[in-house]
């Protein structure tokens, strides 16, 4: 058994599936039913607005279009970067555009340094271990 902390609640508990003890579990689905009869009533709100229409909480109205327990493209909208707080690619993403191109540039400098010594040039065998270890993964020369 994985223990885990609940999302909801912060009560340590046996993960079998979900990231809610049994008892958020409950909640999580009144706080849906609340949530989408909201949505039904008005499509398109914000989640600050659900939030406050509703009393249920941003972060579970996210952790339920994470899920896609329910769909708002508005809330998508409200979906910030992790790294800047700038406005989001996509709910899966989670970066901005800026910050996903940073990281993509810092991962092939970090790449590009594999397998090389200190004064940049190839170590025994490195470049050859990374070229194999990707041919023999992908089926690519």
């Amino acid at each position: 058994m994985t223990l885990a902390n609940c999302e909801r609640c912060n009560r340590i508990f046996n993960k079998i599936k979900t990231p809610l003890c049994p008892e958020c579990i409950e909640k999580e689905e009144d706080d849906f039913k609340i949530v989408n009869e909201a949505l039904r009533e008005q499509p398109n709100q914000t989640v600050q607005e659900l939030a406050e229409k509703t009393g249920v909480s941003e972060k579970t109205i996210l952790r339920l279009v994470r899920q896609e327990r329910i769909s708002s493209d508005s809330a998508i909208v409200d979906v910030k970067c992790g790294k800047c707080g700038a406005p989001a690619i996509s709910l899966s993403v989670r970066l901005c555009r800026r910050c996903a191109q940073d990281m993509a540039q810092a991962a092939a400098r970090a790449c590009s340094r594999v397998g090389k010594t200190g004064d940049g040039s190839p170590s025994e065998g490195g470049d050859e271990t990374v070229h194999k270890t990707y041919e023999r993964k992908t089926g690519k020369a």
